[in-house]
């Protein structure tokens, strides 16, 4: 997913699919089906980091119009151009290793803290 030919990620919304496509850049299409991944779709849509593809009105199907659409508004259209500067905005932070790591020290350092000061009160 981190070849500059990624124009887009067409993804069930799986929180994991999700945050992969964003530490990347890539915006995302959205084609949800089941438990939470509507909620990220909508999220995606809200944020315009990508779309959520239409469903047919009358059965709730996607349509190859539909998704061909959408393909083609988030990869060649003019109007596709913000929600790819959100990714590649949002990749900053997704794709910020040191960041991210950061939390992970942090959180240690504090458990580790805890644990002393807890030792030190129960020993003394």
């Amino acid at each position: 997913m981190s070849h500059d030919s990624v124009g887009a990620i067409l993804t069930h919304c799986g929180w994991s699919s999700f945050i992969e496509g964003l530490t990347f850049g890539h915006p995302l299409i959205a084609l949800p089906f089941l438990v939470d991944q509507g909620l990220n779709a909508r999220i995606i849509a809200d944020k315009q980091i990508g779309i959520e593809i239409p469903k047919n009105d009358e059965d709730g199907s996607y349509t190859k119009n539909s998704v061909s659409d959408s393909v083609k508004l988030l990869m060649v259209e003019n109007e596709g151009k913000k929600f790819r500067d959100k990714a590649k905005e949002i990749s900053a932070i997704f794709g910020d290793r040191e960041l991210h790591g950061g939390y992970i020290d942090n959180f240690i350092n504090f458990l580790e803290n805890h644990m002393i000061m807890s030792n030190a009160s129960t020993s003394g």
